[in-house]
């Protein structure tokens, strides 16, 4: 039977109830962070890499977890490592309370480096081996920066392989939409000179190339500036 249920709250960051069995026993259940409920049943290094493990194994697939604990009749807690629950359209990064932001600027910058010099490359094959004209050149540039940095969303959402976790239906109606557009104003010159179907398909074939091939770094990306991730794949927890 229930005896007394207290709300989550973002302060605490857990939600709490109180239970009575038909037997008269009393005991604690409570659900939130997983950091915040390590908290509540002592240090125990052990069970907590276990949980970290199990949480960034989540969080690469795109799902969030939680941290579920029950006392006994003695008052002392027990946890449930992790339950998954989904988590739509976005990644989920490490399960604590706030960003690691050296690690995110990390990939960041690494990523960022990666688009650019793609850029520069798809610009000199164009030029100096292809020797197309400036204002084909233009154009082509134009499409690969629309495609690729539209394709980066899919990258970045998750720190683990982008197939692992399956993008809202909205997020990918809106780069699909603008990309068929984007597509379209560059094959037939709309403000622009035309591309044509073929240099279009080159583009986008570049930028899909360049997409596989940055969401690998990325992940080595993460785990460079991430040592603590690092040292548990090292370890080999799987999902890492």
């Amino acid at each position: 039977m229930l005896e007394q249920f207290i709300p989550f709250d973002p302060v605490s960051k857990r939600t709490e109830a109180r239970l009575i069995t038909a037997s008269g026993e009393r005991f604690q259940v409570s659900k939130g962070a997983p950091q915040v409920i390590l908290s509540l049943v002592g240090h125990d290094p052990a069970l907590t890499a276990e949980v970290e493990a199990v949480s960034h194994s989540f969080a690469d697939r795109g799902f969030r977890a939680l941290g579920v604990a029950r006392t006994d009749a003695g008052g002392s807690g027990s946890i449930t490592p992790s339950t998954a629950l989904p988590k739509q359209s976005v990644f989920c990064c490490s399960p604590h309370s706030r960003w690691n932001m050296p690690v995110v600027l990390g990939a960041a910058s690494v990523l960022g480096v990666l688009g650019v010099a793609e850029s520069f490359g798809l610009f000199y094959l164009a030029q100096r081996i292809l020797e197309l004209n400036r204002d084909m050149v233009q154009t082509l540039l134009y499409l690969k920066l629309s495609v690729a940095g539209h394709l980066t969303v899919f990258a970045v959402r998750t720190r683990g392989p982008f197939w692992k976790s399956r993008p809202a239906p909205i997020l990918t109606t809106a780069v699909v939409s603008t990309q068929v557009l984007a597509t379209l104003l560059a094959v037939y010159g709309l403000f622009m000179v035309p591309l044509g179907w073929t240099w279009a398909l080159v583009v986008w074939g570049y930028s899909l190339i360049c997409f596989v091939l940055n969401d690998r770094i990325k992940i080595l990306a993460y785990q460079l500036f991430d040592p603590r991730k690092l040292l548990l794949s090292l370890r080999g927890h799987p999902g890492l």
